[in-house]
């Protein structure tokens, strides 16, 4: 039986695939061997799920999720798909107590900076619980947790270039019994490459009754939950679910 009425972990964030990820993935066999001691736990994030996130909404009601749909369509309409570069490695907050160990983000790291100040306020005029401040993008490879020596982190073999037109939003999900994440949708940035007539409106009065007719004509794809577990966040090793592909995106990798 199918139960929408639950609350899921729900994340925005972009998605990181094609040769990128690939790259990335080399670099986290280093990043890995580089943090292991006889005190830390280490915890590679699943390939599939390497992603530049944008913001935690928290514990949502499955439904609400349609609420933060409806705010990033209405904006990202508006804007143009860019660039970024993938250039670097780093250990936060610093390299003597890691918790992660990121790639960073050079080129480009300006217009995701851009692109989530602009979905803020639409998403906590629905009420989500968006954290404000100071933003760095990155990309979360590896977790870390416990006491050890100094990270000396390896070099990221080559800059890649990801072309970034859309956003997804991925909740917790049951699998057989265990955790994973499962992306709910993506969508394109730009006008031009949506299929809806959202307007950019800014009366909430108006979206709230676009938000209901909505969720009376949504289904869902989720089944009932049969193992309440808590993921701490994206960067938790978790299943992915390899049926969720985001959309075919164009990447470039070049020698630095």
């Amino acid at each position: 039986m199918l139960d929408e009425h639950l609350q899921r972990r729900a994340f925005v964030a972009i998605s990181v695939g094609g040769r990128v990820s690939d790259a990335l993935s080399r670099a986290q066999r280093g990043l890995f061997s580089a943090a292991r001691s006889e005190q830390r736990t280490v915890q590679s994030i699943p390939k599939r799920l390497l992603t530049i996130p944008l913001f935690d909404l928290g514990y949502p009601y499955i439904e609400a999720l349609e609420a933060a749909h409806l705010a990033i369509e209405r904006v990202i309409k508006t804007l143009s798909p860019f660039q970024i570069e993938v250039s670097g490695l780093e250990a936060w907050p610093n390299l003597q107590a890691p918790e992660l160990l990121n790639a960073t983000i050079g080129d480009g790291s300006d217009k995701i900076i851009s692109l989530r100040a602009a979905l803020l306020n639409p998403l906590k005029d629905f009420g989500f619980p968006v954290r404000e401040g100071q933003f760095i993008p990155t990309v979360p490879l590896v977790r870390v947790q416990g006491p050890g020596p100094e990270i000396k982190l390896p070099n990221l073999q080559s800059a890649s270039t990801l072309d970034v037109n859309s956003i997804g939003l991925f909740a917790e999900q049951d699998r057989f019994e265990k955790f994973s994440l499962r992306n709910l949708w993506y969508q394109p940035i730009g006008a031009a490459q949506s299929g809806q007539s959202t307007p950019a409106t800014s009366d909430l009065d108006t979206l709230r009754e676009k938000l209901e007719e909505r969720l009376s004509q949504r289904t869902t794809n989720f089944r009932s939950r049969r193992v309440r577990t808590r993921v701490d966040d994206l960067t938790t090793d978790v299943d992915a679910d390899d049926s969720d592909d985001p959309p075919a995106t164009s990447e470039k990798s070049e020698s630095p």
